[in-house]
């Protein structure tokens, strides 16, 4: 009875051995799928012919930094190397090495397509400074100009008191006299209560009458009818070293849409009314032309380093004449005392 107990047991295991067998599906014992490593299609170097840009390689991008002298990246040749049998385009056309001109003052991008058909895309940015293209400007800085003052003399409209909503008039004046003189102890509220009589919004006279009742020398210049011709008359001022009280419709200038990390270009703020505001300089970006200004609206309005998003606004052209031609068209110039 134990023999056949036995190999009644060996019978029932061997059984349910087959069984567990031919339950296991195929796919459970294959091979895990192949991993398409970045080195399929990858750039392995990148340089200018003829210059020495700081090159940062990284996946899917390519970084350049030029030296700051550098202000015409166009129908520049690349030197680059691929991985072997890989080719490049940029928009269908195929790159040579050494040989293909192409713009780097946009960014655009080399498509890589190695043996097998595998396509990758990379990113090519240049730049010929740190800062422009994260404040939403553009990447290659053409001109310049600051009549910046080595000391703080931006002020806030939010912090002047019972009519700080309406307070860009004397704020402005007041920023231009302690650029003008450095000495200069007043605040918006004194620019203000200078004129009891007046509870409104400022003029382009009273901003004049403030100047001349606290002794700064001004003048009052007209403004073009194009907006190449206000450029140009604003721009000779700033190139003089001067400074300039424009009084614009806000809502002229547009607000900024881009994508920037640190956008310190265009209007911050949704409001829209007349507004003075300070030009001390300029800059020229790709094919943009922008001036510098400071606007007194603060109102808890900060960049990213917690400086004030007025302080050193950079404002296009082409809108600072929109909000001008509509009003006055005319300008107050201040020289430094």
């Amino acid at each position: 009875m134990s023999l056949m107990r036995s190999l009644a047991c060996r019978l029932f295991v061997f059984l349910a051995t087959m069984a567990m067998v031919a339950c296991t599906k195929p796919e459970d014992k294959r091979a895990p799928a192949p991993v398409i490593t970045d080195s399929v299609a990858e750039i392995t170097s990148f340089g200018i012919n003829g210059m020495e840009p700081n090159v940062s390689l990284l996946p899917y991008a390519v970084n350049l930094r030029f030296a700051d002298s550098i202000v015409n990246a166009r129908d520049l040749v690349a030197t680059f190397t691929l991985t072997p049998g890989a080719e490049a385009t940029v928009n269908g056309f195929k790159q040579v090495s050494d040989v293909t001109k192409n713009n780097f003052e946009s960014p655009f991008y080399y498509t890589i397509t190695n043996t097998q058909g595998f396509v990758k895309r990379w990113t090519v940015t240049a730049t010929n400074n740190d800062y422009t293209a994260a404040w939403g400007l553009g990447n290659f800085v053409k001109s310049s100009r600051s009549n910046d003052r080595p000391y703080r003399w931006y002020f806030n409209q939010a912090t002047t008191g019972a009519f700080s909503s309406i307070n860009c008039g004397p704020t402005s004046a007041t920023m231009a006299m302690k650029w003008a003189d450095s000495s200069y102890t007043g605040v918006p509220q004194d620019a203000r209560n200078h004129f009891p009589q007046n509870a409104s919004l400022w003029g382009l006279h009273t901003i004049q009458d403030c100047l001349k009742d606290f002794h700064f020398p001004y003048r009052e210049i007209l403004l073009g009818n194009t907006a190449e011709k206000t450029k140009a008359i604003l721009k000779a001022e700033l190139d003089a070293g001067h400074i300039v009280i424009v009084l614009l419709y806000i809502g002229a200038v547009r607000t900024y849409s881009g994508i920037a990390p640190d956008p310190r270009v265009d209007r911050y703020y949704p409001d829209r009314f007349n507004h003075f505001i300070v030009l001390y300089g300029y800059k020229e970006v790709d094919n943009a032309f922008f001036f510098q200004a400071n606007d007194p609206w603060g109102y808890g309005y900060h960049n990213k380093d917690q400086s004030p998003s007025g302080a050193g606004r950079f404002y296009r052209y082409e809108d600072i004449f929109a909000g001008c031609i509509g009003l006055d068209n005319a300008a107050i110039v201040i020289a430094r005392k």
